[in-house]
């Protein structure tokens, strides 16, 4: 066990912790059960909450839904028998407070049909990236730095090509820095 917590915490290199999810959803219209057209109501979309982290909307413009988020570092209680508190990378919404940040990061919700953009802002000490799994996304909003995508420098802001999606559910976003800051870093992926 001990050695499985030595790997997650060198893994924090890698990865800025497995965040939050993406989700599509389209509102939809169902019938009762006798299918009488006139009974017919329409479904709310339902927006998942992921416990003890923000839910970002973003700002929906020219139908394109823009998330703006900052990697940054905090301290996180990671256990509670023994209370241990590690220094982690996490992501928060731009502007909001430090205490805001987490890991895993902002819940963003967008809807089928729209755009998404990333607007990155890096206040770590070294390079870092946004990179959302399953949402179809065109290499050059893939944020694999040094392979196709060119890191966000610290202290810089980064805007990534807005694109559709293409189809509605539930995804991931993490980031990719090349290494923790020290050897007291911990964090997780995967």
């Amino acid at each position: 066990m001990m050695m499985h917590l030595r790997h997650r915490a060198g893994m924090a290199g890698m990865a800025l912790a497995l965040t939050a999810v993406l989700t599509g959803c389209q509102a939809a219209s169902a019938t009762n059960s006798q299918q009488n057209e006139e009974n017919a109501r329409p479904v709310a979309a339902t927006v998942p909450v992921t416990p003890s982290v923000d839910t970002d909307m973003g700002d929906l413009q020219n139908g394109t839904r823009i998330f703006r988020l900052t990697a940054v570092e905090i301290t996180q209680q990671i256990s509670t028998f023994p209370t241990k508190s590690v220094k982690v990378l996490a992501w928060k919404q731009t502007g909001a407070d430090d205490s805001k940040a987490s890991t895993p990061g902002p819940t963003l919700v967008s809807y089928e049909g729209e755009k998404i953009q990333f607007i990155v802002t890096n206040n770590l000490d070294q390079p870092t990236s946004l990179h959302p799994h399953g949402t179809h996304e065109p290499n050059q909003a893939d944020g694999v730095a040094g392979v196709d995508f060119t890191p966000v420098r610290p202290g810089a802001t980064t805007e990534y090509p807005a694109y559709e999606p293409g189809h509605a559910g539930t995804f991931a976003y993490h980031t990719h820095t090349p290494k923790p800051p020290n050897r007291n870093h911990a964090g997780w992926s995967g």
